[in-house]
């Protein structure tokens, strides 16, 4: 069977979402699947920003900190006595129930007592996540509580920085009161994100300094005004409550009764109309449609299908783009006309009403224009699948600039994590540039064919010991390299171009693992006959130096060439890739490198030949899940397509297992070959090249506190007060490090489980996945927090101890 052109968009789309939604399945919140998010800690980096911004004093500082210590004691204990558990087991009963009824469905079961059972329990869990979570939110407000009244009580506190604070506050209720309204996904309550944005209007039209600060002192007001309805839809606990919420009207009286989301987004809608009324005549109508319009699609898209005609172009010539032309000014008219009145619905029935209206305009609006057009792409579900393609791409695109305690969460930060170690383990930093001298995306240079570049080569030169006077013969050598691998590079990327620019069809992906293969090896040629020439040259040099630095180069050119499918790979955790027992060896003396060569050698053959299995599977994947050119994407090739993703990725865990096996066996038989200071230290580098975003801020924090200490003028008792803030920040962290790179490895392992598998949403098997991956990301996320909140801790004590100014000199953060 053939599939349509629109359901070949849907496969697409599909196949999109499936990551996404296996990627938000790990977010730290403890998300029911049905019900609320459990709110998240306010964090003291949050707190140190708004004092960086209204320029805190030191004591005002200082008054902070004392806040934030007794909110972090008070949160901790909420959260490990009662707010994990509940929201655990509250996402557990969820996931029952869906997979109840998902079954009872399949074979036409009725609704039996014990259903019922199961709903009422459901309903108390609800009950008491309200609880908690309402809980959690005072201890939030009794931290800014405590803020506001630190400046109240400081004579010396300016208005400005009240009134800044003010607006923090104001914004932090409001992102908890979003992540924790009930009724996610069923009541469309959007995403935090997505509700705490309002469009604000181009720089050029609040030119007019009297209209900036009034539409912010309106922005300002919505914000504060909104807080109390918020909190009073929290206290209703349950999406289906009948309770109902009163919307004012323009004279203070009750003007409709909404429940939920709408009234937030009644009150957006007007905050946009009054903006508007502000904006001078050419912006007013342009900034209002776009505002007005994802207002709506946030607020109320869960109701309807709809169209934003802004992101519709039908291909029409002649009379007929006249006509197409005219009926897509007046469907923008009739889309005006009835976005407005959203804004006045009398009830919620009527809101519902006036959203379908909404929808309704946009059906008929796209089904004259694909008639006057004869575009077969204006189809209404096209349309619509096409915009979801593109919001996917949006997001996943967005899903970087989350700041960790954002919306992105565990999963922008594990994807980030991944990303960066991919770059690192090819030589990859944020300050390279390319030839052209722009700075390049890092997906751009994951796609690119790597090479070893110059700096390597120096490196090299200092391993072999050649010095200043070899320097003309080295430099000569390095350069005929150098050209050589890179028009070596040239020719293999031009054989891949197809697949990047999208021209080349199914065959560009055959051809693209072909010439990767063909490059690899051509690159081997080229390196391995320069070595023989460097041993030439340099007679010397010991062979043994020579032959490790082949093996070096075997493995690293691997690694070069493969980032984009090691990045794959990493999906599914696999950190002993990011394990160079090499660089860890680096650190150690001369005589313990000496003592570790041959056991290095033997880790080098062994670790190249299992890497190139690793990328060998996924190519095989990739090619295994192409669809031949002209062929038919049916639901049989979908179904082959999924068993070979199956099938390939229990090889791929396979081989991963025991190449993980096999290097930490060579970890601890190098250890033993050494003293017991330098085997301590070759196990910790080894820990910190696995786990970098473990020990990352750590050892910030440890060079920053040596700094501090080396400042000549501290006395003897400040140098005590940083010694004991110091020491207890390390032994406090010890702990918790050793659990947070199991965290790490458990949350990475689940998320490849639910990458590497199809299913059901709702079948038990893809529940319990999302199950494991969410008590691994929520075990993450706390571990973070605590080491966070520890290293914060410490700062505070050592500002205390040396005078703010003095640790900031010293970079302590």
């Amino acid at each position: 069977m053939q599939v349509r052109p629109r359901r070949q968009l849907r496969a697409r789309v599909i196949m999109m979402a499936s990551v996404i939604v296996s990627i938000a399945a790990g977010a730290p919140h403890a998300s029911a699947q049905f019900g609320a998010d459990a709110p998240r800690a306010i964090r003291s980096e949050s707190v140190e920003r708004i004092a960086s911004e209204i320029e805190a004093t030191p004591a005002q500082r200082a008054a902070f900190g004392h806040a934030m210590d007794a909110y972090v004691a008070r949160w901790k204990a909420l959260r490990d006595g009662t707010l994990t558990r509940t929201f655990a087991e509250l996402a557990d009963q969820e996931s029952a129930r869906m997979v109840a009824v998902r079954r009872a469905a399949l074979e036409g079961a009725q609704s039996s007592a014990s259903d019922r059972a199961e709903g009422e329990r459901l309903q108390q869990l609800r009950v008491r996540a309200s609880a908690v979570t309402i809980e959690a939110i005072e201890i939030q407000n009794a931290l800014f509580a405590a803020l506001m009244e630190s400046l109240a009580n400081d004579p010396s506190a300016r208005e400005s920085q009240r009134i800044a604070l003010e607006q923090w506050t104001i914004r932090e209720r409001r992102r908890t009161l979003f992540r924790c309204l009930p009724g996610r996904g069923v009541r469309g309550v959007p995403s935090m994100s997505s509700a705490m944005q309002v469009l604000e209007p181009p720089a050029e039209a609040l030119a007019d300094p009297a209209v900036r600060d009034e539409v912010a002192r309106r922005i300002l007001r919505h914000e504060k005004d909104s807080i109390p309805a918020l909190e009073r839809q929290l206290r209703m606990g349950l999406p289906t409550d009948p309770s109902s919420l009163t919307v004012a009207g323009p004279d203070g009286e009750p003007a409709m009764r909404v429940r939920g989301a709408s009234v937030e987004g009644i009150a957006q809608l007007k905050l946009i109309a009054e903006i508007a009324s502000l904006l001078p005549g050419e912006h007013r109508t342009s900034w209002s449609r776009r505002a007005r319009r994802r207002a709506i699609a946030t607020w109320f898209g869960w109701m309807e299908e709809l169209v934003d005609p802004s992101r519709v172009s039908p291909a029409a010539t002649g009379d007929a783009k006249v006509a197409v032309d005219a009926r897509m000014a007046s469907w923008e008219s009739e889309r005006d006309r009835a976005e407005s009145a959203i804004a006045d619905a009398a009830s919620e029935e009527d809101l519902a009403a006036r959203v379908k209206a909404l929808a309704d305009i946009d059906i008929a609006a796209l089904q004259e224009l694909q008639e006057r057009s004869g575009d077969p792409q204006l189809e209404f579900e096209t349309v619509r699948l096409r915009m979801l393609e593109q919001e996917m791409r949006e997001r996943m695109s967005a899903a970087q600039s989350f700041e960790p305690d954002e919306d992105g969460g565990l999963p922008a930060a594990a994807l980030r994590s991944i990303a960066d170690r991919s770059a690192r383990s090819v030589g990859m930093r944020e300050e390279d540039e390319e030839e052209d001298g722009e700075q390049a995306s890092i997906q751009k240079r994951m796609a690119t064919l790597g090479i070893l570049r110059r700096a390597d080569l120096e490196e090299m030169r200092a391993r072999l010991g050649i010095g200043e006077s070899g320097t003309q013969v080295w430099d000569t050598l390095a350069t005929d390299l150098m050209a050589s691998l890179a028009a070596i590079r040239d020719a293999a990327t031009e054989e891949q171009k197809a697949v990047f620019t999208g021209s080349g069809g199914p065959e560009a992906v055959l051809q693209f693992g072909k010439a990767r293969m063909k490059f690899i090896e051509a690159v081997g040629v080229a390196e391995n006959q320069w070595l023989d020439a460097v041993a030439i040259a340099f007679p010397n040099i010991a062979p043994t130096r020579i032959e490790a630095e082949r093996g070096r180069r075997a493995l690293r050119r691997i690694f070069e060439a493969s980032a984009l499918m090691l990045t794959q790979v990493r999906l599914f955790g696999n950190r002993w890739l990011d394990t160079d027992l090499d660089a860890a060896a680096d650190q150690l003396p001369e005589r313990a490198r000496d003592a570790l060569a041959p056991e290095l050698v033997q880790w080098r053959a062994r670790k190249t030949e299992d890497v190139r299995a690793l990328c060998t599977l996924v190519d095989r994947m990739i090619t295994g899940m192409t669809p031949p050119s002209g062929g038919v994407i049916d639901e049989q090739y979908m179904a082959r397509m999924q068993a070979t993703r199956e099938r390939i990725n229990k090889e791929l865990a396979s081989v991963s297992k025991a190449a993980e096996q096999a290097q930490a066996y060579a970890v601890e038989s190098m250890a033993k070959l050494l003293g017991p200071g330098d085997a301590a230290h070759f196990r910790g580098a080894v820990r910190r090249q696995e786990s970098p975003e473990v020990y990352r801020e750590q050892d910030t924090l440890d060079e920053a506190l040596d700094r501090v200490l080396a400042d000549p003028t501290l006395d003897s008792e400040q140098k005590a007060a940083v010694a004991i803030a110091w020491e207890a920040a390390r032994v406090g962290f010890e702990p918790i490090a050793a659990q947070l790179v199991e965290a790490w490895r458990d949350t990475e392992a689940a998320m490849g489980a639910m990458v590497s598998r199809g299913g059901s949403y709702g079948d038990e098997d893809t529940v319990s996945r999302m199950r494991r991956q969410r008590d691994a990301a929520l075990r993450l996320d706390a571990l973070q927090y605590d080491a966070a909140e520890l290293r914060a801790h410490a700062v505070r004590a050592v500002r205390q101890a040396v005078g703010y100014e003095r640790a900031n000199s010293a970079g302590l953060r």
